[in-house]
C-alpha cells in the first residue's frame, strides 16, 4: 500500500501545479506560441525526463505494473524470436519489437519505461501540432502536469496511449496530404503495433470517406499479408490476446452493477464481452452517420475516438482505470474546460484513476458480491472510488458529445 500513498501525494502535488497553471493561462499560451518546440521539450524534460532520472536512476527504484511483462516479451523480440511462437505477448504482434527499441543500448526494464515516455511525447507533440484551439499550449502544459498522464507514463510505463498516437499520426499526416491508401496502411500498422481494440476505429474512418476503396485497399494490404505470415508461423496463436477480455476487472459498469444488484447480475462470462462489442460498434455507426457530413475529419474522428474508448472503459468487464490513458490526451485537447467546475471534476477524476488500481490490486482484486459487504471499510472505499470514476467517465462522454454538437452547428 506504500505505492498507493506515493501516488496519492504525487497526484495532489500535480493537481496544485495544474491549478496554478490555470491562473497563468495567458502567459503560458504567449510563451509557448513564441517558441513551440522549446516549450514542448522544456515541459517534457521537467515533467517526464527529470522525474524518470530521479525515480529510476538516483533512487534506483525498480519498475512495476506491466513493465516487467513488457520487458520479457521485448527480450524475446530482441533475440530474434517470432511473436506468439517463441515468446508470448497480450498485445498486437509488433508491440514487443517496438518496445524493444532501446534495449540494444540499455538492456534493462527501465528502458521500456523510457520508450513509453518517448512515444507518449510523440503523441503529445502530434496532438499539439494538429490542434486548432488558441489555448493549445496551455492545454499541452496542463496535460503534462495531469496526474493520470504522469503516473501512467513515468511510474506505470503504460502503453495505452499508443492507440491515440497512431491516430494522431494519421491526423497530422492528413493535414498536408490526402492519400487515402496510405491512411489505410497506417490504420493497419496501428492495429499491428498497438492492440486489437484499434480495430474499432476502422468503421468510423471508412464511413466518413465516400471513396473508401483506397483506405480499404491499404488495410487489406497490411492485414492480409500480416495475417498470412502470422498464421503460417503460429496457427491461430495470434488470436490469443483476445482472451484478455475474459478477465473481469474494476472499475466498469458490470462490476458496479454486480455489487448494487447483490450479485444477481452477471460479471465474468464471455458473452458480456460480445454484448459490449455490439454496443460499441452500434454506437460508432450512430456517431458516424450523425456527424460524417457535419464535421471535418479531424474533429469527427477525434470526437468519436474519445466517445468510443470512454464507452469501452465503461462497458467492457475487463477494463480498469489505466484505460483512461487511451483518451485523456485527446479529450483534453478536444473539449473546452474553462469553468472551475470542469477543471475540478477533471482533477478529482485524475486522482481517482491513479490511486484506484493500486488500491484494488493491493487488496486482492476483490469482487463485492453483496451490498452488505460494503460494511467493510476497504470494500466501501473501493466501491466509492469506482462509483465516482464511472460518474466522471459519463461526464466526459457528455462533454465530448456537447463539443461535437457545437462543432457541427453552422457558425
Amino acid at each position: 500500500m506504500i505505492i498507493f500513498y506515493y501516488k496519492f501525494f504525487i497526484s495532489i502535488a500535480l493537481s496544485v501545479i495544474v491549478f496554478f497553471m490555470t491562473i497563468r493561462q495567458y502567459f503560458i499560451n504567449d510563451f509557448g506560441s513564441k517558441s513551440p518546440k522549446k516549450f514542448f521539450f522544456g515541459l517534457l524534460i521537467l515533467f517526464r525526463i527529470i522525474p524518470f532520472i530521479i525515480i529510476y536512476i538516483l533512487f534506483g527504484l525498480d519498475t512495476h505494473s506491466d513493465v516487467p511483462i513488457f520487458y520479457q516479451s521485448a527480450i524475446g523480440a530482441l533475440k530474434g524470436g517470432f511473436v506468439y511462437k517463441d515468446f508470448q505477448t497480450v498485445y498486437s504482434p509488433l508491440f514487443p519489437y517496438v518496445s524493444a527499441i532501446l534495449l540494444p543500448i540499455w538492456n534493462d526494464a527501465k528502458a521500456i519505461v523510457l520508450t513509453m515516455i518517448g512515444i507518449e511525447a510523440f503523441a503529445i507533440y502530434l496532438t499539439m501540432s494538429s490542434a486548432r484551439s488558441i489555448d493549445r499550449f496551455y492545454k499541452m502544459a496542463i496535460y503534462f502536469a495531469l496526474p493520470s498522464g504522469f503516473v501512467f507514463s513515468v511510474i506505470g510505463g503504460q502503453e495505452d496511449i499508443w492507440m491515440w498516437c497512431m491516430l494522431a499520426l494519421i491526423l497530422y499526416y492528413q493535414k498536408g496530404f490526402s492519400n487515402l491508401f496510405l491512411i489505410g496502411v497506417l490504420l493497419g500498422l496501428g492495429l499491428l503495433i498497438t492492440k486489437f481494440l484499434f480495430l474499432l476505429l476502422f468503421l468510423p474512418v471508412l464511413l466518413y470517406h465516400k471513396k473508401w476503396g483506397p483506405i480499404f485497399g491499404g488495410l487489406l494490404l497490411v492485414g492480409v499479408s500480416s495475417c498470412f505470415i502470422l498464421y503460417t508461423q503460429t496457427g491461430w496463436g495470434f488470436l490469443a490476446p483476445i482472451n484478455e477480455a475474459n478477465s473481469p476487472r474494476s472499475p466498469n459498469l458490470w462490476s458496479l452493477v454486480h455489487t448494487v444488484s447483490n450479485g444477481s447480475t452477471p460479471f465474468g462470462p464471455s458473452y458480456l464481452n460480445w454484448f459490449g462489442l455490439i454496443t460499441i460498434l452500434t454506437y460508432s455507426i450512430y456517431l458516424a452517420l450523425k456527424y460524417r457530413s457535419k464535421l471535418d475529419f479531424q474533429v469527427y474522428i477525434q470526437g468519436i475516438f474519445c466517445q468510443l474508448f470512454i464507452w469501452l472503459m465503461l462497458i467492457q468487464q475487463s477494463s480498469y482505470a489505466n484505460y483512461a490513458f487511451v483518451f485523456m490526451l485527446p479529450f483534453l485537447f478536444f473539449v473546452d474546460l474553462k469553468s472551475k467546475f470542469d477543471l475540478a471534476v477533471l482533477l478529482i477524476l485524475n486522482i481517482l484513476l491513479v490511486i484506484q488500481p493500486t488500491f484494488w490490486w493491493s487488496n486482492g482484486q476483490f469482487r463485492i458480491q453483496q451490498i452488505s459487504e460494503l460494511a467493510n471499510p476497504i470494500y466501501f472505499f473501493g466501491f466509492l472510488m469506482e462509483f465516482m470514476i464511472i460518474t466522471g467517465l459519463f461526464w466526459m462522454m457528455i462533454r465530448v458529445g456537447e463539443q461535437m454538437k457545437r462543432f457541427s452547428q453552422p457558425a
